[in-house]
């Protein structure tokens, strides 16, 4: 088993140990579990707080002076490869509080990691719906991945909507239990490759058998359709991206919470140097620099149709020469990444003039 499938149930085995199948939000971070990620490029501690987030401890009842920001992303908003405190989320939380930054006086910004694996727009609702509006946000920022398209269109094969069409929860893939909490099964999952593959096997053959009958047929998505699907099939894509993005726009309106939507590049974006190992298992030509993908405008029109603020840092991954910026075999950000990435981030919120300046001026 370990020679067949040491570099899937490898990472897995470690990756349980703080991350289980969820059957309201598909998968998520367990609260209170540490661990170590753990790939043939990085080995990076995780620990969870009591909220589920991989990030620290906040109070449940904001501090006085405290503004607090939820980020919500992906496994690069997560922080795949790197510390905590290297993470795009927490470079923007020490920027804002450091002497001499765009905070008022006896203010104080929280931003708090809500980033997590392979999460999209319908995700990202549920999450807000389940967990994410009790942190009491004073802002949400959401980072836009093109890798939204396909992952929404798969997760809603499996979600159930209430009547009125709102998603009530996504089911877990192939799983009809999560892993299981008993120290026994724990140890088994973290060193038995053979009963990591077993288990698969029998949660996937139940899921088969008594649960897939009741749910819509699992699309076959390409994870790189922004890059080379047709127009019809990422325009239908992006339908779905566009009507999650709206129902999290009329949560947030609801509750009088404002939102910022943040899009970012892929590595297959910015050189041929940049994700050079890892393109090959995903079919992308080795050299090749992609143009970014037409649904980054779909996306700024929804945003100014909404007046929704939106922040897109194509150009300052561009411009920047100081690389590398991605991990060249797994092709997430590495902390250089994460680095240049938070100082956009901040330089768009906080230029002269701009909505984000003035809200980041006038809270108190």
């Amino acid at each position: 088993m370990r020679l067949k499938h040491e570099p899937l149930y490898g990472f897995k085995a470690h990756e349980l140990a703080f991350r289980n199948a969820d059957f309201t939000l598909s998968s998520a971070l367990i609260p209170n579990a540490q661990g170590v990620s753990v790939t043939p490029e990085w080995r990076v501690p995780y620990a969870i707080n009591s909220w589920g987030l991989r990030d620290r401890e906040y109070p449940a009842g904001k501090p006085p002076g405290t503004v607090r920001i939820l980020a919500l992303g992906d496994s690069h908003i997560e922080g795949f490869g790197v510390r905590i405190e290297d993470t795009v989320v927490k470079r923007l939380e020490a920027a804002l509080n450091a002497p001499g930054g765009p905070r008022r006086p006896a203010v104080r910004y929280e931003v708090l990691n809500g980033g997590s694996a392979a999460y999209s727009p319908l995700l990202e609702y549920l999450f807000l719906r389940q967990r994410g509006l009790q942190f009491a946000p004073d802002l949400v920022i959401l980072f836009y991945h093109f890798t939204d398209l396909p992952d929404d269109t798969a997760y809603e094969a499996r979600t159930l909507f209430d009547p009125q069409g709102r998603p009530m929860r996504c089911l877990p893939l192939k799983r009809i239990r999560a892993h299981g909490r008993h120290p026994v099964e724990r140890w088994l999952s973290r060193h038995s490759r053979a009963f990591l593959y077993l288990e698969h096997k029998l949660n996937a053959y139940g899921y088969k058998r008594f649960i897939a009958p009741h749910l819509r047929p699992e699309p076959d998505v390409d994870v790189f359709a922004a890059y080379r699907g047709s127009p019809d099939e990422v325009a239908a894509m992006w339908a779905r991206n566009q009507r999650y993005l709206g129902l999290i726009d009329d949560l947030l309106r609801a509750r009088g919470i404002p939102w910022i939507l943040v899009s970012y590049p892929s590595a297959a974006e910015l050189s041929p140097e940049e994700w050079a190992e890892g393109r090959g298992a995903r079919d992308l030509a080795a050299g090749r620099v992609f143009d970014q993908p037409s649904v980054i405008a779909s996306l700024a029109a929804f945003a100014q149709a909404r007046r929704v603020p939106f922040i897109d840092v194509y150009e300052d991954f561009k411009a920047e020469r100081q690389g590398p910026l991605f991990y060249p075999l797994d092709g997430h950000m590495n902390a250089r990444g994460h680095e240049v990435f938070a100082a956009a981030l901040l330089r768009r919120l906080t230029a002269r003039g701009t909505q984000t300046a003035r809200w980041l001026g006038e809270r108190d």
